[in-house]
């Protein structure tokens, strides 16, 4: 048994961990996509483990260091919108319009009833799946890549655990909030970002709430703060109508991912438009 250091591939983004304290200074390699380099100085020291579990999900990690900032989240938000504005503004455009079909189409007649229930059904559905590879998208650009249409439809992999707990997620909201209010409040701003763990660190679905759970300590308020950010930027967006909806929806969404970034103290470095940069290889 020996200790680890779990932190991000700066190519990929694949959650890795490798053992040994003293890795920290010695070169690594990522398995998934053959990035070579040293450890980022954001590398977490975890419990020990084997060799054979050297790039296995990790344990519940420590407690977190960083706190999320409303203002940081929104600039980065933008950043990133900023950096492909024709897939984010389209792909999040997209998804809202999915949300609002079902609505449109039972306007129109009690013919259109009986198939109510199961078209909003496949029509969530979608959005789910688009919405997983929207943030794998937006995770990607965060950390210096170049985003593709191909990575909308890259949610196979994480689809039924994010639609699994999606629905232990807001069944408990919904629950908490007949309870009073406040447990519904405490299980947003403690879980809200379980989707998340999943996709960017291939979690489980009780791990990915675990791991939720650790991050939220500290960051509660300010997860409060980003949501009223939020409401206020939907706010001015519907104040300049549709031009303003056409950026204020994604970054919105935006915002969320990079509050996740920050609360797991993952920098946001979006490179400009143009060839990936070339790996950081060890001498």
């Amino acid at each position: 048994m020996s200790d680890y250091l779990e932190f991000f591939c700066g190519s990929c983004g694949e959650h890795l961990r490798v053992p040994g304290a003293t890795a920290a200074h010695k070169s690594v390699q990522c398995p998934y996509c053959d990035w070579t380099g040293r450890l980022p100085h954001t590398a977490i020291l975890g419990p020990g483990t084997t060799q054979q579990e050297k790039f296995a999900p990790a344990a519940e990690p420590a407690p977190p260091r960083f706190r999320v900032s409303a203002i940081s989240s929104l600039e980065n938000a933008f950043r990133i919108f900023g950096s492909n504005f024709l897939l984010f503004g389209i792909g999040f455009i997209g998804l809202a319009a999915l949300d609002g079909i079902p609505s449109v189409v039972t306007a129109g007649g009690d013919e259109f009833e009986m198939n109510f229930h199961a078209g909003s059904l496949i029509l969530t559905l979608i959005g789910i799946f688009i919405s997983i590879g929207m943030t794998r998208a937006a995770l990607h650009v965060a950390r210096g890549g170049q985003a593709d249409t191909d990575m909308l439809f890259s949610g196979a992999p994480y689809f039924f655990r994010v639609v699994v707990g999606s629905i232990l997620f807001w069944f408990a909201t919904i629950l908490g909030l007949i309870c009073f209010i406040l447990p519904g409040l405490y299980v947003l701003t403690t879980y809200w970002s379980f989707s998340h763990f999943i996709i960017d660190q291939n979690c489980e679905i009780m791990e990915s709430f675990l791991r939720a759970r650790t991050y939220s300590v500290g960051n509660r308020f300010g997860t409060i703060r980003v949501a009223l950010l939020s409401v206020i930027v939907t706010l001015l967006g519907m104040a300049c109508f549709l031009v303003g909806l056409l950026v204020a929806i994604p970054v919105v969404s935006l915002i969320w991912t990079t509050a996740y970034l920050a609360m797991t103290g993952q920098s946001v470095n979006v490179s400009r438009p143009g060839p990936r940069p070339v790996a950081t290889v060890a001498v």
